[in-house]
């Protein structure tokens, strides 16, 4: 059963640690997940790899949230 099907969220620090296990989650339960990191390109292949995954949107955003 997936919690999130269609959901749409987003996950700040999503490069490492805590925001990098809730935005796997995220898109293992179906959500559409955009990734936040603050280095451009860092995140690019990982999110496509989720993406491809769980069969889901997983789009990377690029800036500092501060």
């Amino acid at each position: 059963m997936m919690l999130l099907k269609d959901k749409v969220c987003l996950i700040t620090g999503a490069s490492k640690g805590i925001g990098r296990s809730i935005a796997e989650e995220y898109a293992k339960q179906g959500a559409i997940v955009y990734v936040n990191a603050r280095v451009e390109n860092s995140i690019d292949e990982w999110a496509a790899n989720l993406a491809d995954t769980y069969h889901t949107k997983v789009t990377p955003v690029y800036f500092d949230i501060t």
